[in-house]
C-alpha cells in the first residue's frame, strides 16, 4: 500500500470519510451535514457558513446485483449529461 500526499491549497481542508473510504478537498469554512444512513445509502452535504447559491451533496448508494459494468447505468454520454445537469 502507498499513500499519496497532496498539497492542500490555502483556504481548503481535507474531508475524510472512513466508512466509505474516500477523501475530498472542501473550502475551509464550509459546514458538513449528513443524513441517516441505512447501511445501503448515505448522504453527506457540504455548504458555506453564510447564505450562498453554492453547495455540494454527495450520495453514496450500494450497487445492485445487475451491475456488471459501467454501461449498467445506461449509455455513457447520457449518464454523464444527467450527472452534470
Amino acid at each position: 500500500m502507498f499513500v499519496v500526499v497532496l498539497a492542500v491549497p490555502e483556504g481548503y481542508r481535507i474531508y475524510t470519510d472512513d466508512v466509505n473510504k474516500f477523501k475530498m478537498m472542501i473550502p475551509q469554512d464550509w459546514q458538513i451535514g449528513g443524513g441517516d444512513g441505512n447501511g445501503f445509502k448515505s448522504v453527506t452535504a457540504f455548504f458555506p457558513s453564510e447564505s450562498s447559491n453554492s453547495n455540494v451533496s454527495l450520495v453514496i448508494t450500494g450497487l445492485g446485483a445487475d451491475f456488471t459494468k459501467l454501461e449498467s447505468f445506461g449509455k455513457v454520454d447520457e449518464f454523464a449529461e444527467n450527472l452534470v445537469c
